[in-house]
């Protein structure tokens, strides 16, 4: 084999590699629209509060990202998504030390689904 070769073959493998072990977000595994549930911004807030506060409720004393509003959570969505899906002894993994229950994977497909459903208020 040429080194040209090799070293296309070991680019592709590097490059393989490095897509199948990265994270996916909530706006890569989108269904198809007619297999997404509607959810509304109501139908998750229980989750939020739950699982985020008081943390990230400034309400109760929370001094991180607010999640305590509409638009916050929209905003910090993906990121969020990211976050709860991490594996639980990985740095960056919420809820923070399992100071709270962890989501359900029920949980997370409900914040996707309202992602994927425009965000229902």
């Amino acid at each position: 084999m040429s080194l040209l070769v090799r070293i296309s073959f070991i680019l592709f493998t590097l490059s393989l590699l490095t897509y199948a072990c990265t994270p996916r977000t909530a706006v890569s595994e989108r269904p198809p629209a007619a297999d997404i549930p509607v959810v509304a911004y109501a139908d998750i807030n229980s989750i939020l509060e739950r699982s985020c506060s008081p943390c990230h409720y400034p309400d109760l004393k929370g001094r991180v990202t607010p999640l305590d509003n509409y638009k916050a959570v929209k905003n910090h969505l993906a990121e969020m998504i990211k976050r709860v899906e991490l594996p639980q002894d990985q740095e960056g993994f919420m809820p923070y030390e399992l100071k709270k229950e962890a989501l359900s994977k029920e949980e997370i497909l409900m914040l996707k689904n309202w992602a994927w459903g425009g965000y229902r208020k």
